[in-house]
């Protein structure tokens, strides 16, 4: 019969290996152009950003999704539309987008719908557009 005090020792080493193996998987990191965005249980605010690091994401608890701040090129394709003299304008533009690396701005972008968080860049193109063109809008 083996003896209760190689069992004790043998049974901490394999618990602490699978803690480490766990802990190992749990870990997520984000590199320098990337934010983690981690929200659930045990978050400020219901959110935690990471940026260029790393973070211990709690299993069930928390969820972590990657926001990619790096330049984005969005291309916005419009119907033909009559101006109020009926002429017909079409509008094709081309834009390249970027959320700042301040906390506040990957904030916003990750809040923003999920559409947009498809697109991984945070802005919907339709509000892009109706940013970029207003100051071209025909009256």
């Amino acid at each position: 019969m083996m003896d209760i005090s190689i069992l004790i020792p043998a049974g901490i080493v394999l618990v602490i290996i699978l803690l480490i193996i766990v802990f190992a998987q749990r870990y997520k990191t984000v590199r320098a152009d990337e934010a983690m965005i981690i929200t659930g249980a045990m978050t400020r605010n219901g959110m935690k950003i990471v940026k260029a690091g790393g973070a211990f994401v709690f299993p069930i608890i928390q969820n972590a999704e990657i926001l990619s701040l790096q330049v984005h090129t969005l291309e916005i394709k419009t119907p033909e539309v009559y101006t109020e003299q009926g002429v017909p304008v079409m509008a094709d533009g081309v834009a390249q987008v970027k959320i700042k690396g301040d906390i506040e701005s990957i904030a916003t972008a990750a809040n923003s719908s999920s559409a947009s968080r498809k697109m991984n860049c945070g802005v919907s193109p339709l509000r892009l557009w109706k940013v970029i063109s207003a100051p071209f809008s025909v009256r």
